[in-house]
């Protein structure tokens, strides 16, 4: 079992947590191996620096952050990483300020990547994926956020 520290009352609202890098990291550790970790420390280090406008979720039971792009005052998230230990491909988030052709594009380029291959034959507005599985692969990492840096020539 896991023991969580509870969100001061002005950041807590209908059990949803205002979450923020320190309880990121510190929901993670508990959840994780040190490994899924440090990675993703590094996927928040390289998303605060490419996504225009990074946020932090308000889950109830993980935290998360979100990488998203910005097009004509709307926002589309491109992926989400928790502190649970999975990254999540928002394909539906994306439609806000992506046309479906591109999303498509994108989606084509992901399932190259072995371990993002599942992709390739859904259509469904999410994708998910464990760090985990992700740790050691440093390659496929590197072709994944070309391929999410790759999305600007839409904007």
């Amino acid at each position: 079992p896991h023991v969580f520290s509870a969100a001061p009352a002005a950041e807590r609202s209908s059990g949803r947590i205002r979450w923020n890098y320190e309880r990121l990291i510190e929901d993670a550790v508990k959840k994780n191996p040190p490994e899924v970790v440090e990675l993703l420390k590094e996927l928040h280090t390289w998303t605060k620096s490419h996504s225009p406008a990074m946020r932090y979720g308000t889950g109830s039971a993980s935290g998360s952050f979100t990488f998203v792009y910005e097009k004509g005052g709307e926002q589309g998230s491109v992926f989400s990483v928790y502190s649970s230990g999975w990254l999540t491909i928002n394909f539906g988030y994306m439609e806000k300020i992506f046309t479906r052709e591109q999303v498509a594009a994108f989606r084509a380029k992901l399932a190259g990547i072995p371990l993002l291959s599942g992709i390739g034959g859904s259509q469904s507005y999410y994708f998910n994926s464990q760090l985990v599985n992700w740790v050691g692969r440093e390659a496929e990492m590197e072709r994944f956020k070309e391929a999410v840096l790759g999305l600007r020539d839409y904007l």
